[in-house]
């Protein structure tokens, strides 16, 4: 078996010692132990058990066949950061023409996989507008610092929670999922600072002040649309019973202009009345609107981007 050749067979560099010295120490039989019971795993595909098995003979006698297929199944676990890392171990170790082959080819091999798997770990950049020195932003319950913010970073594939926080309280919680090759880009906008006391009152009590004018003036101009509805359509019918006693059947010419007065009246009523009822359905629609925002809103919002695609959702929260 190619990685059992490669644990067996001792490093070039133990030639140099004593040849007392190429005798198996305690700790390289364990490490051999290891190693066997971590290729059986990885035969399993039990990844885990592999990984510790291989991770602990690495550690005893570092051979590149170890790390090498160490490094693949921490790929299979997902922990795309640790094989990364694990494959560069390999990658680094010193080799040359009398090492043994195996040892030679897991080298090389862990090169290749060094530069497959780093475009494979998906990279995660969080912005936050709006902070202050009194924030702080965790990612899965991790701590991020503040001079890693707006830059890219590597993450492992998987969910994760990001959350933004000002002491204890939480202003900001937002979850994604990274797979792998992602390039994701996050952007939270934070809350301003709580108003001191004795200042200007904050920008959602203008807004609300602006909303409930506003609510008076589409009634008012609904009531005036009505009452012109209604004023007009007294004139058409005044003009309509002339009509009816000078047309039998036809209009004279003495009737030209009541005639007029009537279709200017009935144009100005139906004009009047469509801008009345709208004009008191946007009024009644403000007035219940304004009646059940008990409490202002925080204005807000959030933008996510992945690749070449951005979703953006803003607004009050």
């Amino acid at each position: 078996m190619f990685w059992a050749l490669g644990v067996l067979t001792p490093p070039q560099i133990c030639a140099q010692e004593a040849p007392e010295a190429l005798e198996e120490s305690e700790g390289r039989q364990r490490a051999r132990a290891l190693a066997l019971e971590g290729i059986e795993h990885f035969e399993q595909e039990r990844w885990s058990e592999a990984h510790e098995r291989l991770s602990q003979a690495f550690e005893l006698f570092p051979a590149p066949t170890v790390a090498l297929l160490d490094a693949k199944a921490l790929e299979k676990l997902g922990r795309l950061l640790e094989a990364h890392a694990t494959f560069q171990r390999a990658a680094r170790l010193s080799v040359d023409g009398d090492s043994p082959k195996p040892f030679r080819r897991a080298v090389s091999e862990a090169e290749r996989e060094s530069e497959r798997i780093a475009r494979l770990i998906p990279s995660l950049t969080i912005e936050v507008r709006g902070a202050s020195p009194s924030h702080r932003l965790t990612v899965n319950g991790v701590s991020l610092p503040a001079e890693a913010w707006g830059r890219p970073r590597a993450f492992d594939p998987g969910s994760y929670t990001v959350v933004a926080k000002r002491g204890t309280s939480i202003e900001r919680s937002e979850q994604l999922t990274l797979a792998a090759g992602d390039q994701v880009s996050l952007i939270l906008t934070l809350p301003s600072e709580a108003q001191p006391a004795g200042a200007p009152p904050p920008a959602a009590v203008v807004s609300e002040q602006g909303s409930s004018a506003l609510t008076w003036t589409a009634l008012g101009v609904g009531a005036a649309g009505i009452a012109t509805g209604i004023i007009a359509g007294l004139v058409m019918q005044n003009a309509q019973n002339s009509l009816d006693d000078a047309c039998t059947p036809s209009c004279p010419t003495s009737s030209r202009e009541t005639l007029h007065r009537f279709r200017t009246a009935r144009t100005v009523s139906a004009v009047g009345y469509s801008a009345g009822a709208v004009g008191l359905g946007i009024g009644l629609w403000l007035l219940l609107d304004d009646a059940g925002a008990d409490d202002a809103p925080v204005a807000g919002g959030v933008s996510y981007r992945k690749g070449s695609a951005e979703l953006q959702l803003s607004g009050a929260f």
